[in-house]
């Protein structure tokens, strides 16, 4: 029963540590995206 509990915690943790890693790829693309945005305002405003 202990081991089944610790495999239960040991599934959560895991997936808690794949959106956490999920959220930080989707911050990332997000901030790339507003540079290569910006960087082409710059350049269309050039």
């Amino acid at each position: 029963m202990s081991r089944f509990l610790s495999n239960r915690k040991q599934l959560r943790a895991e997936r808690a540590h794949q959106r956490a890693l999920n959220r930080a790829a989707a911050q990332v693309s997000s901030r790339s995206v507003r540079d290569e945005i910006l960087k082409a305002r710059t350049y269309a405003g050039m």
